[in-house]
């Protein structure tokens, strides 16, 4: 199919750039998904939830899937190595499920058989230079597997001077996101 498109005058033409600029602004509107206002503090009540950005590139995402997925790079660990005692930190890498999602499971499968009420998860900044500490305006972090509650203790934090919510950090950010799913698999409940 061709499709000609006859200019005769300086009129014309600016009303046929005019239709193709509606255009193309009508399908960017229907292509871009809205984001959630981050730079909002979530009231009390109010559940404001960070949707997975990388689900589906960086892991699965049907639930299912992502599920299995996790058993098999848990199964595949070493499960002799035992750490006696309370597990202070881990260092996890943050990169597809591919490509280092055996190592994050040695990592998260040292956690097996204990039990942790809070978890603070950091991460660096692929998208967003800030000084400090960002922590996304949400309640929530949901992944295929489900929600993680963000801790109260969060409140307590947000007072400190060199914490700040930066939107622009948070929305495409995969750091935090990946090591969520291996510990909703081992933990279970969390914040």
């Amino acid at each position: 199919m061709k499709v000609k498109i006859r200019v005769k005058g300086k009129r014309d033409g600016i009303a046929a750039l005019l239709v193709i600029f509606v255009f193309i602004f009508i399908l960017t509107l229907a292509i871009i998904k809205p984001q959630p206002d981050y730079k909002r503090i979530a009231t009390k009540e109010e559940i404001v939830v960070r949707k997975p950005a990388v689900a589906g590139m960086f892991y699965p995402a049907e639930k299912a899937v992502l599920r299995d997925m996790i058993s098999k790079l848990l199964n595949k660990t070493n499960t002799s190595k035992h750490v006696d005692g309370s597990i202070r930190g881990l260092v996890m890498p943050h990169a597809g499920y591919v490509y280092s999602g055996i190592v994050a499971a040695s990592a998260v499968s040292l956690l097996r058989g204990k039990s942790y009420k809070t978890v603070i998860i950091m991460g660096p900044s692929h998208h967003k230079y800030f000084k400090g500490i960002s922590i996304a305006n949400v309640t929530h972090y949901e992944t295929p597997l489900g929600m993680v509650k963000l801790s109260e203790k969060v409140k307590e934090m947000r007072k400190e001077s060199m914490v700040v919510s930066e939107p622009l950090a948070h929305m495409k950010e995969h750091s935090i996101e990946v090591e969520i799913p291996f510990l909703q698999s081992v933990l279970g409940e969390f914040e």
